[in-house]
């Protein structure tokens, strides 16, 4: 059995968002071991939550309802504005770490793949990208 794991910064209905749920729904359970890292799904005002939708069968982990403290906020958005990438939660990390996947997809424009390169065993790592307005998705 496969073990994959999907790394996304939010899971509020888009066009990359939608894809990936439809994606996780369609992937056999009997073939494949599949885990969900979503690293900022902070709250936005009317925006449409796509957590329920994911099958139970996957492993589901929001660094955003797992965060510790609004000091974790202020490291990170520091970290950001020094550096010009996210530093991830440790708690992120550390699931993240616990299992060495088969392959390791980073989906969507909005965060660096960094997260895939410093943070997750794996011999595989891919990027899936949208482009805005162009309807096409590449993988």
């Amino acid at each position: 059995m496969k073990r994959i794991l999907f790394v996304i910064s939010q899971l509020y209905r888009g066009g990359a968002e939608n894809a990936l749920v439809n994606l996780l729904k369609k992937l056999s359970v009997d073939e494949y071991k599949l885990d969900l890292i979503i690293l900022d799904n902070y709250p936005v005002e009317n925006a449409v939550s796509l957590i329920p939708e994911i099958p139970k069968s996957i492993r589901v982990y929001d660094a955003w309802s797992n965060r510790l403290h609004v000091i974790n906020r202020i490291k990170r958005r520091l970290h950001f504005d020094l550096y010009g990438d996210s530093n991830y939660t440790s708690a992120a990390r550390s699931f993240a770490r616990k299992t060495e996947y088969d392959c390791a997809i980073h989906v969507g424009e909005w965060i660096s793949p960094m997260f895939l390169v410093k943070s997750v065993k794996t011999c595989k790592r891919m990027c899936w990208i949208t482009i805005c307005g162009a309807g096409d998705s590449f993988l």
